[in-house]
């Protein structure tokens, strides 16, 4: 399976955003794999995985390492309990940031990858990795820097896109994966979309087929709909749009596009057997979950029902005497002999109702 391109990474973070208002419970870490459990309110619970190359939200619980390594540790004194504020992609590039009430957690899916807690400021605070590049350092107590700017394809108009390719000496599709940082297959797709030749030279390109480029390049966008891709029983790729290139393929639409992805990687990553076993797994712990919430549901429902108690045992403390004449003035009137309905047309407050029947009087004494 490939890694995820900064196509993918636009759309992954746009449901990436539902843990907006949610709050970071706890943090894990397996080697250079990271991950977050999210609670959003009245959406539940989220698993947020990072593995070097991809992100994604999986339903696949597994096991937390028994002893957690330095870097977890580090991530939950500083943001465990923490609300999302912000989930954005820097740019067009393969960073994504959690922004919460006071870090940044900035996850960089290219090269190597990397996870990097940084105060508000943007001041490296920690790294998973600290990592010596030759423009960017990544280490404790240093300015995060970003990577070069990629250039964003889709805020560029046609104009740029026809100075672009006048200046290109590559093909379209070289040009389209690399200056336009839209990945070999995106580019492959746009080109087929077109019917524009992969292979002709940029400075061939006419008006017409750069027309047809950039409606193809666009239309990207404005067809979601996320799809496993099957070689015989095997995943083979995954893609947040139909891929015109896959029609061929055997492919399998799925609701969301992180969903895709959690399917994808966790196959690759994960044997049948262990699958099985993490199927279970979360299986297991869904039950508890739902258990327990039910468990806080009770416990709310219980201390309500005993501060109810509370003020109404307060209420009659305070009001004793008057209790106790109330109840002696009606106990007076039966043993005289009269109704019930004569009863209830004479009392006055603090007296709201009689429930005869179920040998009950509701008395107002706020």
């Amino acid at each position: 399976m490939r890694d995820m391109t900064s196509l993918d990474v636009f759309f992954a973070v746009a449901e990436l955003r539902n843990l907006i208002g949610g709050q970071i419970q706890k943090v894990y870490q397996d080697c250079k794999a990271v991950w977050l459990e999210v609670y959003v309110p009245a959406k539940g619970s989220f698993t947020v995985r990072f593995e070097p190359g991809k992100m994604f939200i999986t339903d696949y619980r597994r096991a937390a390492p028994e002893q957690p390594e330095g870097f977890a540790m580090f991530c939950r004194k500083h943001v465990q309990g923490q609300r999302v504020i912000d989930v954005r992609q820097h740019g067009f590039d393969r960073i994504i940031e959690i922004e919460t009430e006071r870090a940044v957690i900035i996850f960089e899916l290219f090269s190597k990858g990397n996870v990097i807690i940084c105060d508000k400021a943007k001041t490296i605070l920690m790294p998973l990795e600290v990592q010596l590049w030759k423009d960017r350092q990544v280490v404790p107590r240093k300015p995060y820097k970003y990577p070069p700017e990629v250039l964003e394809p889709f805020k560029i108009n046609q104009a740029t896109l026809r100075e672009m390719l006048n200046q290109s000496d590559k093909d379209i599709v070289r040009f389209l994966a690399v200056n336009l940082s839209l990945s070999g297959l995106y580019a492959e797709e746009i080109c087929f979309r077109a019917q524009v030749d992969k292979n002709k030279q940029c400075k061939n390109i006419d008006d017409d087929e750069l027309m047809t480029i950039y409606e193809a390049m666009h239309s990207l966008l404005k067809q979601f709909s996320p799809q496993l891709v099957f070689e015989g029983s095997k995943i083979a790729d995954v893609a947040p749009i139909e891929m015109l290139l896959y029609r061929s393929r055997r492919t399998e639409k799925v609701q969301t596009f992180l969903h895709a992805l959690d399917e994808a990687y966790t196959r690759e990553s994960v044997s049948e057997t262990e699958l099985g076993k993490a199927k279970v797994v979360s299986g297991q712990i869904g039950k508890f979950e739902r258990i327990a919430e039910n468990q806080k549901s009770a416990i709310e429902k219980l201390k309500k029902q005993t501060e109810e108690s509370r003020l109404k045992a307060e209420a009659i403390s305070r009001n004793i005497g008057l209790v106790e004449q109330t109840i002696s003035d009606l106990k007076a009137a039966r043993d005289a002999g009269q109704s019930w309905t004569e009863i209830k047309r004479q009392v006055r407050a603090p007296v709201k109702e009689i429930q005869e029947r179920k040998g009950k009087i509701i008395l107002d004494l706020a």
